[in-house]
């Protein structure tokens, strides 16, 4: 730990990295912005596999990956608009991150349960796409960091009242959770035989995910627009 904080003092005293070091906020945008990159990696791979061995699967995760980009893309735009368009003001800007919360909360609902109806569809196909041992051992390992840094995040993130950090690490957490249903679709081809136990198996993890995304996105709904009619009750006794 010593160790640790003697790096982290000697990094804050450069300019660029002080914010990263010393502000959560700052650092979950970066490491967004980070995941953005990945997010294109994976989307170009799946779309190529969807090409190649002509699987709707794929096609469907290329597709959930290219939405996910806009998504993490319009969250960084949205909160340097509203940043601007405050000027200043703490409950201008605190309202127009709520806003940006209920709005993502509702955007991941229906994107994760097209991304199960998806998931169903490769279940009853006979066909199921068989990649390469290299490329599910590297899916395996990237699937491996997201899942842990997503789990850390998520909860650290429920302890503040930020509501893009908690947007972003929502998001993150999701986004791990649909890695690992990829993963299991990918392993089980490479390493063994998609049958008839695999395919339930797999159904079943899709089925979990998709209803977790779903209580995920309402309670985002619902926390949003409590927390908004909160800020719009203490206006109103201000101004009597």
């Amino acid at each position: 730990m010593k160790i640790w904080e003697r790096a982290k003092e000697k990094l804050k005293k450069y300019a660029l990295l002080a914010p990263l070091i010393e502000n959560y906020g700052v650092r979950t945008i970066v490491f967004m912005a980070i995941g953005v990159g990945f997010n294109i990696a994976f989307a170009v791979f799946n779309g190529v596999t969807a090409v190649l061995h002509r699987s709707i699967w794929y096609g469907s995760i290329a597709g959930y990956y290219c939405i996910l980009i806009f998504q993490r893309s319009l969250i960084l735009l949205s909160y340097s608009l509203v940043r601007k368009r405050a000027g200043g003001d703490a409950e201008k800007l605190a309202r127009a991150k709520l806003k940006i919360y209920l709005a993502n909360g509702a955007v991941i609902v229906p994107l994760t349960i097209a991304l199960g109806v998806a998931a169903a569809q490769m279940v009853i196909s006979d066909n199921p796409s068989v990649p390469g041992e290299i490329m599910a051992i590297a899916c395996a390992t990237h699937t491996f960091y997201k899942a842990t840094m997503a789990v850390y995040n998520f909860f650290k993130a429920r302890n503040g009242r930020d509501p893009i950090v908690q947007t972003i690490r929502n998001l993150g957490f999701v986004d791990a959770l649909v890695s690992m249903l990829v993963l299991a679709t990918t392993l089980i081809p490479a390493f063994g035989t998609m049958d008839r136990e695999m395919r339930t198996l797999v159904a079943l993890m899709a089925l979990v995910i998709v209803a977790f995304t779903i209580g995920l996105g309402s309670s985002m709904i619902v926390q949003g627009a409590r927390r908004l009619a909160g800020m719009d009750k203490k206006t109103e006794v201000k101004d009597e």
